[in-house]
């Protein structure tokens, strides 16, 4: 990584499937396993119901939003992301249609199939089917034990686009101050970090 950030500073992504500490990479495949059988499945129908609705979709898997216009799934493992695109010139690939196919997708596929243990949440970008047990505040708790073990830290700062997000501050109500940067992403967040530090 670009600077050598990945030696110096603790990374936890995908609700803490991905690890890096101390510049070493760990995965916990056992939440992958657990959601993989699933996977296909819901991707499928969030395909469908996209089609029946005249929603323009890519089904391959990707990095980045495709500059055609589609709906589209990110790239990720533990997670099924079905993704806005802002390229979408008829306005049908909106964070609002996206939560809306999957919600489709998983109530029909939820009439033979107990999702009792699923999510949806909606964020600006996406809709994201996961396992309940797969959240931001058992990441933000495994980030506190790991940099702060004997609470000395005055204040935490956390940043977040949605509810999954901002479940992160309850952690520790008291130190914690959460930030919703909705609609901003990485520039609010750097908006944010600017007015706290500016000097």
């Amino acid at each position: 990584m670009k600077f050598g950030l990945y030696d110096k500073v603790f990374v936890s992504a995908e609700r803490g499937v991905y690890r890096v500490e101390n510049g070493k990479v760990s995965i916990d495949s056992s939440l992958i396993k657990e959601f993989t059988p699933y996977r296909s499945l819901i991707k499928e129908e969030v395909i469908n119901v996209a089609k029946e609705r005249g929603i323009p979709v890519k089904s391959e898997e990707l990095k980045k939003v495709p500059e055609t216009g589609e709906v589209w799934f990110e790239d990720k493992q533990s997670t099924l992301e079905v993704r806005s695109n802002h390229f979408n010139k008829n306005n049908l690939a909106t964070e609002n249609s996206v939560y809306e196919l999957a919600r489709i997708a998983m109530e029909r596929l939820g009439r033979t199939h107990d999702f009792s243990s699923f999510d949806i949440l909606k964020t600006s970008l996406s809709a994201t089917v996961k396992l309940k047990s797969l959240n931001k505040y058992n990441v933000a708790k495994q980030i506190v034990e790991i940099l702060d073990p004997e609470n000395m830290l005055e204040k935490w700062y956390v940043f977040g686009d949605s509810v999954d997000d901002k479940t992160m501050a309850d952690v520790n109500p008291e130190k914690m101050v959460f930030f919703d940067v909705h609609g901003k992403a990485s520039a609010g967040v750097l908006e944010k970090l600017n007015e706290l530090f500016a000097f």
